[in-house]
């Protein structure tokens, strides 16, 4: 920016097989200025311009957002996020990623709920995530700026479903590790998860040796986990949250079930929750693999999506979710606002118990307060072939519109009008559904 330069120290990861080697930087980085443009490269000094990747451009986000600010002092007014799942190679996950980056005003990151390249943990499928990131980063370049993304973990990512270990195989985790602020949880809590293997320790090198492999990672210096002086730490998370302060907006991701169970993470992300109740966030959305509310009826029952529900979908009403991002399933929903049952007490002006579900409550009439219900859209269709023709079955009860298109979706959160938009954009560049709050 400006003709400044800054060197950052970075956590070197090393993907190495028989077949391949692959190195990843990950660095944390801090005092950047808002809508401002910064020149971005990584790699080894050492090895002199050869041993660097070549120069990216990145923006950052707008003003954070106060309630008190004039909103003319701020020339962007909403924050903007592509959103879709579910992609791997063919020429349409090519068309949907140009049409994606193509969106104006240009989005500034980018939702990926899980299925990224369908390699399934497989690390002799290397090229099928090579791939991926090529066409991912040349849509992104075509615009002149890289596009952040922030993903979410799928079956087809971490090779399955209730993987209590990642393995040495999932190049989704060396890809795609985050650094996670340690400062709200105490020594305690850290230790305890690492013990527990809620965090998994980092494989600093892939290996073929056979102790590992059974142990399931490679330890990092024997400690777990690498730890930065400013108290970030570098952890191979598959449930977080990312605050996004230009718009009061809180993106809670979460694990469906490929490595850590629903009840696992019911604690932590009752706790995160409050936390941004407590801290007045205006808009909190979710964002996990397989949904609660899917698209066909039929899978509705699933004991795996029950299990979600009876884990997750309480906290959601009971904080305010107001949107949950679900994938999976290779087609399009949205569904009706929805709560809880748990959570009838005090509601009962605007929401009745379903009839077809005595679990869920549903609104009572068109023009009800909905402002607690939770509405869930999506079902990942970025580039797979669409499921069936949905569009001519019988409306699952708890959903609005369902619909076999490929597609992405555009989500706009204005914190000044308190208001959310997300459109679905399909394959022809068009808009065929959208919810506004």
């Amino acid at each position: 920016q400006n003709g400044a330069w800054q060197e950052e120290g970075a956590v070197g990861i090393r993907i190495e097989t028989t077949a391949m080697t692959r190195f990843v930087y990950v660095a944390h980085l801090e005092g950047l200025e808002p809508m401002s443009v910064y020149e971005l490269w990584a790699g080894d000094w050492e090895e002199g311009e050869d041993g660097m990747s070549e120069k990216f451009l990145i923006r950052t986000l707008p003003y954070e957002y106060k309630e008190d600010q004039d909103d003319d002092n701020n020339p962007i007014r909403s924050t903007r996020l592509i959103v879709g799942g579910d992609v791997g190679m063919s020429d349409e996950a090519v068309k949907l990623f140009e049409l994606a980056v193509d969106v104006y005003p240009l989005p500034h990151a980018m939702v990926i709920g899980g299925d990224l390249a369908y390699e399934n943990a497989i690390t002799t499928c290397y090229r099928r995530f090579d791939e991926w990131l090529y066409e991912f980063t040349s849509s992104s370049q075509s615009k002149g700026m890289l596009i952040p993304v922030i993903p979410v973990v799928g079956n087809h990512d971490a090779g399955g479903f209730a993987r209590k270990t990642y393995g040495a195989e999932a190049l989704y985790f060396y890809y795609f590790p985050y650094l996670i602020n340690t400062d709200f949880e105490s020594e305690e809590e850290t230790k305890r998860r690492i013990e527990s293997k809620e965090i998994i320790r980092k494989p600093a090198t892939w290996t073929r040796d056979e102790e590992n492999r059974k142990a399931g990672f490679v330890p990092i210096s024997g400690e777990g986990v690498v730890v930065f002086e400013d108290g970030w730490t570098l952890k191979e998370e598959t449930y977080r949250v990312h605050d996004i302060e230009s718009c009061s907006l809180s993106i809670f991701v979460l694990d469906s079930n490929h490595v850590f169970s629903p009840e696992s993470q019911v604690d932590w992300l009752e706790q995160e929750l409050q936390n941004r109740t407590n801290a007045n966030t205006l808009f909190k959305v979710t964002a996990y693999h397989d949904p609660m509310f899917p698209s066909q009826l039929w899978e509705y029952p699933n004991v795996g999506r029950k299990n979600l529900r009876d884990s997750w979908f309480e906290s959601f009403g009971k904080y305010g979710v107001d949107v949950g991002f679900e994938f999976h399933t290779h087609e399009y929903k949205r569904s009706r606002p929805l709560l809880s049952a748990k959570l009838k007490d005090g509601n009962e002006e605007n929401w009745v118990v379903s009839e077809e579900d005595e679990s869920l409550l549903v609104p009572k009439s068109d023009d009800a307060d909905i402002s607690k219900g939770t509405v869930f859209i999506g079902d990942g269709c970025m580039g797979v072939e669409a499921h069936g023709d949905i569009q001519n079955l019988k409306l699952p009860f708890y959903l609005e519109k369902a619909i076999s298109e490929p597609h992405f979706l555009v989500a706009d959160f204005d914190p000044w009008s308190k208001g959310i938009v997300v459109k679905a954009e399909g394959v022809n560049g068009e808009y065929f559904d959208s919810y506004s709050s």
